[in-house]
């Protein structure tokens, strides 16, 4: 049985951090969660991704609260929630929620008439579209040599796989990783490592593609959801390097007038070769309209770039059908190219739309390679395999 472990730090802007995260969710799966003098919001915040769910967190929900529990089912921990602080939270079409009273969710949560045709989904259906995919293809030539391999993530496994660019046992490897997806859109976004250094962003009929020419040959590769025929089925899972990098990141809203409101601060040690998720829920003041963001990136093998997407995401009503919709406003990878870890450098801007009252900019700010075994720090909850 999986066993997940929250624990809560508390830093400038709650944030929530999950690494290599993604297992399926059940509401009795055990968890063991140790949170002290924390927000009540911070902490269904925690609880909501370790799910996988979207959180609505009721504007009048206020408080600090202590909480350690030690393998006890998911819903047991809600339970315990809601008879310490008398919010009242539970899993309710397709989220977690959290308020006072049944009668004060959602009262003037509304989508914005400008709206009313973003993109989003059925708040039911957003576990379902980010874990329902179907394979894409990866076809490659390197050096006059081609090759497809038939790639697919199943939800739970590590999610990065190996694709030797021709069979002879010397040839160069190409590691495929899909740190992130978008599940109104239903994008998938790639990192490529090893024998090529990219990211694509994949979905639907599209088809994404990348060139490199250097000392060893020329490299293509063409990636797409539209079968591609021969292909080999490739699942092999890779490990990655046995290495940790910090990192910080800062998100702040932006505007005209330069740099606002921070909003997400997360610091984290990730494996090299492996990929993060980080979330801070707030609430528009403005509205009472409960967001969130989300940072998911890959590091490199070689913990010299990353790959980051930033993503806001927000639940409104929509007056036509009075139906719950989930929208999300992903920054751009299209073409985009790693950045280099080091210097301070902005790696992903998200404009103001429906997810966000505010264009957000989010920052990577600092590098620092730590041995093997040295404790992690993160910004909240780890996901942790037996």
């Amino acid at each position: 049985m999986k066993r997940f472990l929250a624990a809560l730090l508390l830093l400038i802007a709650p944030a929530l951090v999950v690494a290599d995260a993604g297992a399926s969710f059940d509401p009795k799966e055990k968890i063991s969660v140790d949170l002290k003098d924390a927000s009540i919001a911070d902490v269904v915040t925690t609880l909501g991704a370790l799910a996988g769910l979207p959180v609505y967190i009721d504007p009048d929900v206020s408080g600090k609260m202590t909480i350690q529990t030690e393998d006890v089912p998911f819903e047991f921990v809600l339970k315990l929630i809601s008879g310490q602080t008398g919010i009242w939270v539970r899993i309710e079409n397709g989220k977690l929620v959290a308020s006072r009273s049944k009668d004060s969710l959602f009262a003037a949560l509304t989508v914005p008439e400008r709206f009313h045709d973003a993109p989003r989904i059925p708040v039911s259906e957003v576990r379902g579209a980010a874990s329902s995919l179907p394979p894409f293809y990866l076809r490659t030539r390197w050096n006059g040599i081609e090759s497809c391999a038939r790639l697919e993530f199943p939800e739970g496994e590590r999610p990065t796989i190996s694709v030797p660019l021709t069979e002879d046992a010397s040839a160069p490897v190409l590691y495929v990783t899909q740190f992130d997806v978008d599940p109104v859109s239903r994008t998938r976004f790639i990192a490529l490592d090893g024998a090529m250094s990219g990211v694509l962003s994949i979905g639907g009929r599209q088809v994404a593609t990348r060139e490199r020419q250097d000392a060893s040959g020329s490299l293509s590769v063409l990636a797409t959801e539209k079968p591609q025929e021969p292909c080999r089925a490739r699942s092999a899972r890779e490990e990655p390097p046995q290495r940790d990098v910090q990192l910080a990141f800062v998100a702040r809203e932006t505007g005209p007038e330069g740099p606002g409101e921070l909003v997400m601060a997360p610091s984290l040690s990730v494996r090299a070769g492996a990929t993060l998720k980080a979330r801070a829920g707030r609430r528009d003041d403005a509205t009472g309209q409960q967001r969130e963001l989300v940072l998911a990136a890959y590091v490199s093998r070689d913990a010299t770039w990353v790959t980051a997407v930033l993503t806001a995401t927000a639940i409104w009503i929509d007056p036509r059908d009075g139906s719950e919709y989930y929208f999300t406003q992903p920054s751009s990878v299209v073409g985009g190219e790693p950045r280099p870890i080091g210097p301070q450098s902005v790696i992903a801007t998200i404009p103001a739309g429906v997810a966000t009252p505010r264009a957000i900019e989010l920052t990577l700010l600092a590098r620092e390679a730590k041995p093997e075994g040295v404790e992690k720090a993160v910004s909240a909850a780890v996901t942790a395999r037996p």
